[in-house]
């Protein structure tokens, strides 16, 4: 580093690693260690906390204000002791919310690279980066989302905390040498004056807005010419619009301009702003004022003339200023004046004595870059000059943090070494930020960048080109300067032809660039340009071979250092001229860290390789290249960093809290960003949205001016249309009034004299017997009245049973009656007799017949509540019994009583009732509720020989599960020792490796060839069982073995003994280390099958202990969740399989696959149609419409279903995907054993399109469990059609006679069983290891055997057909 620390290397790195673990617990646990960590930190001694100065000053916005204060006064506190650690930091710090950025800031922006001059390989500016392309367009405010980019901020409230620590840390240093804040505050000052000079400013603002200026005057002539164009407007309105469009497209331009007239027209303070003012200052108004009032509006071209006659002066003058330096007495007179002062200089803090700022030199020079940077040199009080690079318009905190990273790897290099000589180090050099915007560089000598070497190769190449094409008469002519091509024009030229011929320009979005096109330019250019340029030159730079092997030994030490230290920090931008070479020792310099963690990875062209390893680079680093010392480095330190990560993690954290690094803005926006606040104290400048829309405002009223005369003459038009159809339309509806009044009276007159007519010509009309109906009515009134009251008496009756009913029903329900019958159980205690007091008195007065009396009758009580307490607890108890058998009742039991049915049914006539006046009941009300009652009970009436069927096949079904059940305990008892055995297991596994370990020359050989032994007949097991499982195909569903367990299960037993037979196996390659790839992906293969049956066999397990209770919870609660869930399945429907039921279509679907697999054939367009159609359906019925609702009971058990046939999908394709892996070589294909798996798996492994079949099986598994869970439903609510209760054929019986009908009807009735509710889980895995698992197991367990006897033991066979 720039500087060396006087303690050693070790003792720096405890000190560091103590300091940043104390300061992580003071902000992570501020609260809950306060009383611990207060006394410390106000006593402890402020040496060891210099080494992390500016993570302290990150910490200062901490939200606990005690962890602030603590911060704040350890600052202090190394303030006093050593002001020069601290006093830049904390002026720029508390500067930094109240300074006024530069007007430059606003104008020109960052500098969007930093390079030294060109050419400049005798010395280089240590933070110097390449220029990128042109400068930027306004639109580069915007972001990718079309956002303005603001600065980031912090909240008021933090910033508020920060500037009230800094202001203490401040206050402290005046106390201590006010001299010394006042002159630093003056030179930070002064400094930001000379970041760009105004005609600087000016020059990069005119060249900025070259293209913008352009394209708004071509917008100007466009508007105008649609103006002019238009035939209703009078010139004074066409000239009117024209002058408006032009106001509103130049507004933000007029801004900008406006703005930095204003700045450079303040009252100069050196003498280079007032040559500016007296040779510029007219020549911007007249060109201002001439641009905002052009003398033609129409062909507003000229008016840009004024201005680009001022940058060609500038230009000039640009140039001229480029061959010689500036004088500082002219820019800064203050910072020539200073003599002695008592300012520590910039970048010398590591030792406790500081270096003191003498004077500044004179001359300051000024590189060729767009932001113009200073070349500023220092005398200090060393005698020495200190040279310095002041750039403007940077935020250079981030650079400081990653030198401060970089110096603490440098320590731990130092002490990984402290027993030889160093063999890493990362050069870094010093970085002093002076503000948001601003900050010093350190030179460093003797460096050149890697883009110099490739120029010059590119100069000396064109020069033998220009003399080979040379005449003989013109040799002693002076050759004409040579131009060569820039990189960027150089990749152009070869790339645009090339998109040129696909259809594609330069305009052409970057990311559509075909990909073979670009690596094709990128071949050419690597073939045209040598490997050896840098390789030559450190050749070329040193004296003898030694030397020169020294100097490639240390080059590929540092390139390693730089590689592993990119990588870490994620560094990207690393172009040639920020790579850098110290010719005469090999280090290798980076500058520009400005593009770290990842951020290259988001630029408009991603960088995605970890880090640069060109040609160049690598075959400079010897005859190994990347292989040899490079890599070894790169290991070794990779090492060391890891050793010290928690101080390297600790250190970048402070990244992420630091208030002065800002995280958000790019350095593409920083021109528009520093844009935001003026140097004048006048009014900020509003954003580019705000003059965006007043530039689109200003447009459209132009445009609503331009249509206005139309607009006027349509609303006029449709004015007096509109008032004449209105007085039309009035007529209109009075006259439909009038007449539809007139039709209704014409009708009820016509009514009445037909009426007349017929009591006329009929003698027995019913007019004349009209007295006789009237009284008629009356009588039929008078009854209906009555009726009316039985009606409301029989509804009042019944409403009152039902709710007396169930109140008595609710309570036999409540916990009260278990309490009751725990009381009434127990022994009632009856006490003394009621006359033991005054047995003595009874006896003496009454005699002792009175007293017998008086015992007689107290026994006769105490039966009598004995009797009461027998007949409470029979009462109690039958209660409870009927409680126990109304609690298997359905939950709507209280609603199928026929009261509550008959109260339901007259309902709406009692509504009837209440709502007419006067109360009257239609016939037709009366009809519906006994219509509605009898369909109730018609309803309800079920067969008696169904619920005998039913319930004996209930029975039945009970029946056989207690015979499995048995079956499962006999087969538990005998595993009663299973821990013995896993004790046993585990304990030989142990003594196995433990063997494997003691004898590795003969144990491992030894138990690999036992174990081969024992898979071996297990291989020939597993095929013998594929092939049945081959043969039965449809059938393997219900296959079982003879103690009735399922072929599957079989399966995974297997599966499981070779599995862990394996990994002993895989164990004993490892000890003999005889790994081989075929060995690694054999294995592989093996385990990804073992996985499969595992999944499928979980899937199995998991149906039936998961889903299949919490399905006759459903049917038990008949759950309206679950019944439209079984509703919404059964209607599913494929569009392409129109009026198919969807069992049918599902098997139709899956056919068509299996075809189209069998024939290597893709999906056609039906079934690619089919298949989207059937996703998008069945992940409705997996999910609710409204995502805020959430899922039902219904929906919970079907979208666990599908998470269990998603982990066995997952499963098959991943084998499959392992066994495409998996390459063989052709001389195994003689063995026997994988001829055979061979063979086997062409019938039933070459099922492509798997993943669509395996999702249509699951669907129609789906399905088929849905269609037996409706059909268990409809049992449990006895919804059995009578014809399935006898047999055809066999006599009818009646209900009382159950014993000889209950075979036939249990034989008839299909009650759904466990087993047949599973029975599509089952073949779901049967299809699945038919048609895509079956032959893999065997063919990848034989190969694995091959692979470790001819691989891992070596044995020698001939394998030759």
């Amino acid at each position: 580093s720039a500087s060396s620390s006087s303690s050693s290397p070790g003792l720096d790195d405890m000190n560091l690693t103590a300091t940043l673990r104390l300061l992580r617990l003071l902000v992570k646990y501020a609260g809950e260690l306060k009383d611990e960590l207060e006394p410390g930190f106000r006593t402890t001694p402020t040496r060891p906390w210099k080494g992390i100065i500016p993570q302290l000053f990150s910490r200062l916005n901490h939200p606990e204000m005690n962890a602030r204060e603590s911060v704040s006064d350890l600052l202090c506190r190394v303030g006093q002791d050593s002001p020069h650690f601290i006093i830049y930091p904390a002026i720029v710090g508390a500067s930094r919310h109240t300074e006024k950025k530069t007007t430059m800031a606003g104008l020109i922006g960052e500098e969007d690279s930093r390079s030294g001059g060109p050419g400049n390989s005798g010395s280089y500016d240590m933070g110097s980066r390449e220029l990128i392309g042109d400068a930027f367009s306004p639109s580069d405010a915007m972001n990718s989302d079309g956002q303005d980019t603001d600065l980031s901020e912090t909240s008021p409230v933090e910033v508020s905390n920060l500037e009230k620590c800094l202001s203490v840390i401040v206050d402290t240093l005046t106390q201590k040498n006010q001299e010394l804040v006042k002159s630093v505050r003056d030179l930070v000052a002064e400094l930001c004056r000379i970041t760009l000079l105004w005609d600087e400013m000016w020059l990069a603002a005119l060249m900025q807005r070259q293209g913008e200026v352009h394209r708004r005057m071509m917008q100007i002539e466009s508007e105008a010419k649609k103006t002019l164009s238009i035939p209703n407007l009078s010139k004074q309105d066409k000239d009117a619009i024209i002058k408006e469009k032009y106001k509103a497209t130049m507004r933000p331009l007029l801004w900008v301009l406006e703005h930095l007239a204003a700045v450079t027209a303040q009252a100069p303070e050196t003498p280079n702003e007032r040559n500016f003012q007296r040779q510029y200052g007219k020549i911007i108004s007249n060109a201002l004022q001439q641009l905002k009032t052009p003398a033609s509006y129409i062909n507003p071209q000229s008016v840009w003339e004024s201005f680009k006659q001022f940058q060609q002066m500038l230009m000039h003058q640009a140039q001229k200023r480029m061959q010689t330096s500036l004088s500082l007495n002219e820019i800064s007179p203050h910072l020539a004046a200073i003599s002695s002062s008592c300012i520590a200089l910039p970048g010398h803090n590591q030792d406790d004595e500081p270096i003191m700022l003498e004077s500044f030199q004179l001359e300051v020079a000024v590189l060729p870059t767009k932001t113009k940077p200073k070349k500023i040199s220092m005398v200090g009080s060393d005698g020495r000059r200190h040279t310095y690079l002041f750039k403007g318009l940077e935020d250079l905190h981030l650079d400081e943090r990653i030198m401060q990273f970089m110096a603490i790897i440098n320590k731990m290099f130092a002490k990984a070494h402290k027993h030889r000589t160093q063999l890493y180090l990362a050069r870094d050099y010093a970085v002093i930020p002076l503000g948001v915007r601003s900050g010093f560089i350190q030179w460093v000598d003797a460096l050149t960048p890697l883009f110099g070497i490739y120029k010059r190769w590119q100069q000396r190449e064109a020069y033998n080109r220009a003399m080979q094409q040379g005449t003989g008469s013109q040799s002693n002519m002076v050759p004409a300067p040579i131009q060569v091509l820039k990189p960027n024009e150089l990749f152009y030229s070869k790339i645009l032809p090339l998109l040129k011929e696909v259809g594609m320009t330069d305009q052409t979005p970057r990311k559509d660039w075909p990909l073979q096109i670009q690596l094709r330019v990128l071949k050419e250019l690597m073939a045209e340009t040598p490997a050896d340029l840098l390789a030559k030159e450190l050749w070329c730079a040193t004296t003898c071979a030694s030397e020169w092997w020294s100097v490639t030994q240390t080059y590929c030490r540092s390139t390693a250092v730089m590689c592993m230290i990119g990588y870490i920090i994620g560094l990207g931008d690393r172009h040639l001229d920020n790579l850098l070479v110290e010719f005469s020792t090999g280090q290798v310099v980076h500058v520009d860290y400005n593009v770290c963690f990842e951020k290259g990875r988001s630029l408009r062209v991603p960088e995605k390789v970890p880090f640069r390893m060109t040609q160049n680079i690598e075959t400079a680093l010897g005859f190994t290249g990347a292989e040899g010392l490079f890599r070894v480095s790169c290991e070794d330190i990779l090492r060391i960093l890891r050793r010290g990560r928690e101080t390297l993690l600790t250190l970048l954290e402070a990244f992420v809290y630091d208030p002065l690094v800002d995280w958000t803005q790019s350095e593409e926006a920083a021109f528009p960003l520093a844009l935001r606040s003026t140097g004048d104290g006048g009014a900020p400048r509003p954003s580019r949205k705000e003059l965006e829309r007043e530039v689109e405002e200003g447009l459209l009223v132009s445009r609503l001016a331009e249509s206005s005369p139309n607009w006027q003459k349509n609303k006029s038009n449709l004015n007096t249309v509109l008032v004449a159809l209105e007085d039309h339309l009035g007529e209109i509806t009075g006259a439909e009034e009038k007449l539809a009044a007139y039709q209704e009276e014409i009708g009820r007159l016509d009514q009445q004299a037909e009426i007349f007519n017929d009591a006329l010509s009929v003698p027995n009309h019913p007019l004349v017997s009209m007295q006789g109906s009237l009284s008629e009515q009356s009588r039929l009134m008078a009854d209906q009245r009555h009726l009316i009251q039985k009606i409301g008496a029989i509804y009042r009756q019944h409403q009152e049973w039902n709710n007396k009913y169930k109140t008595a029903f609710v309570g036999i329900h409540d916990a009260g009656l278990g309490a009751l019958i725990s009381d009434i159980q127990k022994p009632m205690d009856l006490g003394v007799p009621w006359y033991e007091p005054a047995i003595g008195f009874v006896r003496e007065v009454a005699g002792q017949a009175q007293l017998d009396m008086c015992y007689q009758l107290d026994q006769e009580l105490c039966s009598l509540l004995q009797q009461r307490r027998i007949v409470l607890r029979e009462a109690l108890e039958s209660f409870y019994t009927y409680r126990n058998i109304t609690s298997q009742f359905p939950t709507n039991y209280l609603q199928q009583s026929h009261s509550y049915l008959w109260e339901k049914c007259l309902e709406p006539v009692m509504e009837a009732l209440e709502t007419s006046d006067p109360p009257s009941v239609p016939c037709e009300g009366l009809e519906q509720a006994v219509q509605c009652f009898e369909q109730l009970l018609a309803r309800d009436s079920v067969p008696p020989k169904a619920v005998l069927a039913v319930d004996l096949r209930f029975k039945k079904q009970i029946q056989e599960l207690g015979v499995r059940y048995n079956k499962l305990m006999e087969r538990i008892k005998n595993f009663t020792k299973h821990e013995a055995m896993v004790a046993a297991v585990e304990k030989s596994e142990k003594d196995l490796r433990q063997l494997c370990v003691e004898t590795p020359e003969s144990g491992p050989g030894s138990l690999a060839c036992f174990i081969i032994t024992a898979l071996c007949p297990l291989n020939r097991r597993w095929l013998v069982m594929e092939k049945t499982a081959q043969s039965a195909r449809e059938r393997l569903s219900e296959l079982t073995s003879r103690d009735g367990d399922w072929f599957m299960d079989e399966l995974c037993t297997m599966s499981g003994n070779v599995s862990q037979m394996i990994n002993l196996l895989h164990m004993c390659c490892l000890t003999m280390g005889k790994d081989s790839i075929n060995i690694q992906r054999t294995m592989a293969a093996v385990r990804s099958v073992h996985k499969v049956y595992s999944n499928l066999q979980d899937l199995m397990n998991k149906f039936q202990s998961l889903v299949l209770p919490e399905l006759v919870n459903c049917v038990l609660s008949e759950d309206e969740s679950f019944l439209e869930m079984l509703d919404t399945v059964a209607g599913l429907t494929i569009d392409t399989y129109e009026d198919t039921p969807i069992q049918e279509a599902l098997s139709m679907l899956c056919d068509e696959l299996k075809e189209c697999s069998y024939n290597s054939q893709q999906a056609d367009a039906g079934m690619i149609q089919a298949l989207d159609d059937l996703r998008t359906k069945f992940s409705r019925v997996l999910l609710d419409k409204d995502g805020d609702t959430p899922l039902t009971s219904a929906q919970v058990i079907l979208n666990s279903l599908n998470g269990f046939f998603r982990t066995c999908e997952q499963s098959v394709l991943e084998l499959l995907a392992v066994m495409e892996e998996m390459d063989i070589p052709e001389e195994w294909e003689n063995i026997d054993l994988i001829k055979q798996t061979e063979e086997l798996m062409c019938n039933t492994a070459g099922v492509s399109l798997t993943e669509e079949l395996l999702f249509v099986r699951k669907v129609q598994s789906v399905v088929d469990f849905c269609a037996e869970c409706r059909r268990l439903l409809n049992v449990f609510q006895l919804k059995i059609d009578p014809a399935e209760v006898t047999r055809p054929g066999s006599p009818s019986k009646t209900a009382a006679q159950p014993s000889s009908s209950s075979v036939a009807a249990a034989s008839a009735v299909v009650v759904p069983s466990m087993t047949t509710l599973s029975l599509s889980i089952r073949r779901y895995i049967s299809e699945t290891l038919v048609y895509h698992v079956l032959g893999q197991p065997s063919y990848s367990l034989s190969c694995l055997l091959t692979s470790v006897v001819l691989e891992g033991l070596d044995v020698e066979v001939s394998l030759q057909g």
